[in-house]
């Protein structure tokens, strides 16, 4: 990260053209925020740029993204009944897809009977144009085990959708997108994010980015019990030390519990004055 930035600064202390660096900018912002898609970083600081493309101090990757606590999350799924997109905002809180692994399922990809869902592909951003493509990783190929509830929402989804393609005057029936826009199209990933803004402003809610979500799923996973190896597999790691470095961590709710613990263990050796 440090060395982008350096590189870009002697190439604005060489004088090139704004064409150029604005290409370069945009070259090194794909390849972070790709980096940050896969967990190779937990924090997406491809935003580093400002004004006439001087560079300014990234953001430490090493800050862990904003997770929200079972409370918060349970709020947000309240909140967000008979939105739009409720299947995605449900899929997203249980299953930890990344964002454009949820925008690039197709209904092959989800099995209402078993339960089940594929993930096969992944909706990027490469450079203006919007392009599926396979994951990168062996791991991030996987079936993942869908709750029932969320499967509920998704055939919701599905009945709300079909009635939106027969409603319109044409319809993508090629793609079969789970989450699609206008016509069937895909879903720019953007989007979505604007969206989540604001229906966790509208919800008095702490905002949290997409990654958010996913971070969510696997912190409470964790904390209630889901043994770590099955959390790094849905979530598509290959180590599961990187969901540990990454997801392992305390919250307000388990502190306090380890609180209420360790004083029930020591409370037998003081002394009734000391109660």
């Amino acid at each position: 990260m440090a060395q982008s930035v350096r590189m870009l600064s002697r190439r604005i202390d060489q004088g090139d053209s704004k064409a150029k660096l604005r290409q370069m900018r945009a070259t090194v912002r794909s390849i972070l925020a790709l980096a940050f898609e896969l967990d190779v970083i937990v924090s997406d600081p491809s935003g580093f740029m400002v004004g006439r493309n001087a560079p300014k101090a990234v953001k430490d990757e090493r800050q862990p993204s904003r997770a929200w606590s079972e409370t918060d999350a349970q709020k947000f799924i309240e909140f967000v009944r008979g939105d739009k997109l409720e299947g995605l905002w449900d899929l997203l809180l249980t299953t930890g897809l990344r964002r454009g692994e949820a925008l690039g399922l197709t209904w092959e990809d989800i099995d209402l009977t078993n339960q089940t869902l594929t993930v096969r592909r992944s909706l990027c951003h490469v450079g203006r144009e919007l392009l599926f493509q396979e994951p990168k990783t062996e791991s991030s190929k996987r079936t993942i085990a869908v709750g029932p509830a969320t499967i509920a929402s998704l055939k919701a989804h599905r009945q709300n959708q079909t009635e939106d393609r027969l409603a319109g005057e044409s319809w993508d029936d090629e793609m079969n997108l789970v989450f699609s826009g206008e016509g069937g199209r895909p879903i720019r990933p953007d989007q979505v994010t604007k969206r989540l803004k604001r229906l966790v402003k509208d919800a008095g809610l702490e905002w949290i980015r997409v990654h958010g979500l996913r971070h969510t799923m696997a912190s409470l996973a964790l904390q209630n019990g889901t043994d770590i190896a099955t959390v790094s597999e849905r979530l598509g790691h290959s180590d599961t030390n990187v969901t540990a470095r990454i997801y392992l961590h305390g919250s307000e709710e388990s502190d306090r519990q380890a609180a209420s613990t360790l004083d029930q263990v020591f409370s037998s050796g003081r002394s009734p004055s000391a109660l």
